[in-house]
């Protein structure tokens, strides 16, 4: 009898067993944009920041058009 049982089990075509896999998240990607290449021109200029004292510098960036970018105001 127990040699029958192996034999069976040996003889017998296996089914192929169903493997649960498990796969993990990918990580997130970083979302890369390309900056647009251009020439700035960049003015700069210097003022007294009020009657307290200090100053301010004004910091105004041109796109090679002419088109103002960005202003910022530098308090030192």
């Amino acid at each position: 009898m127990i040699g029958g049982a192996l034999l069976d089990a040996i003889t017998t075509p296996s089914q192929p067993q169903r493997v649960r896999v498990r796969r993990a998240a990918p990580p997130p990607q970083q979302v890369v944009v390309p900056q647009q290449q251009y020439q700035q021109n960049v003015q700069v200029q210097e003022e007294p920041a009020g009657p307290e004292g200090g100053k301010k510098k004004i910091i105004k960036k041109y796109d090679a058009s002419g088109k103002l970018v960005s202003e910022e105001e530098v308090y030192y």
